[in-house]
């Protein structure tokens, strides 16, 4: 292979010419043969720049999201996802990107609203440090999905939810679907005050 030499097809026809094979040229300046197996390279500096963009929005989003988010159920960020038999156009990705970027865009500056799905909605029961026996709260049922309210203005409360210690700070707020041991019980220390709801 001969730099800035054009390559020639290799079984011409008798008494022809040899013809010039497809071809595209290396960074070296030689040429290569393009086929199925060493495809034409292309590149599209908008899907790059909008690649590069994005990856700065992501940075910004987790951010924003390690943050207090305003979490009114008004919507869902989502992102349609192409079959992967289906060949998709560069106009099609940048239309993708541009959707995902505006919604990003909505969480940083508190816009759009983070979706937040409850997988317990309704309150079932609900107790508060008056209820509690020598530091322990006992349910009528036991606990899958449960909110706490640390109402203690100073303390930082420690709450064992089904074998987990969920620490919840002073004036602070937790929710969530509780996994392990399933148990009635809920065990409080450090906080003096507080709410404890159980969700169905």
């Amino acid at each position: 292979m001969v730099v800035g030499r054009l390559n020639k097809e290799s079984n011409p026809v008798k008494r022809e010419r040899a013809g010039f094979t497809p071809q595209h040229k290396l960074p070296d300046g030689s040429f290569t043969d393009t086929g199925e197996t060493n495809p034409l390279p292309t590149k599209n500096d908008l899907v790059l720049a909008k690649l590069a963009e994005m990856d700065t929005k992501i940075g910004a989003t987790n951010s924003r999201l390690n943050g207090v988010l305003d979490t009114k159920l008004v919507g869902a960020v989502g992102v349609n996802n192409f079959p992967t038999d289906q060949k998709v156009s560069d106009s099609d990705v940048l239309t993708k990107l541009t959707e995902l970027d505006s919604k990003m865009n909505g969480i940083i500056d508190g816009s759009t609203p983070a979706n937040t799905q409850l997988v317990g909605g309704k309150v079932e029961e609900q107790l508060t440090e008056a209820d509690s026996v020598t530091g322990t709260l006992t349910f009528s049922n036991n606990i899958q999905y449960i909110g706490i309210y640390n109402t203690d203005s100073t303390n930082t409360g420690i709450f064992n939810v089904n074998g987990f210690d969920i620490h919840v700070p002073a004036s602070e707020s937790f929710e969530a679907n509780i996994g392990g041991t399933p148990s009635t019980a809920v065990t409080v220390s450090g906080s003096t005050s507080y709410i404890v709801t159980r969700y169905v």
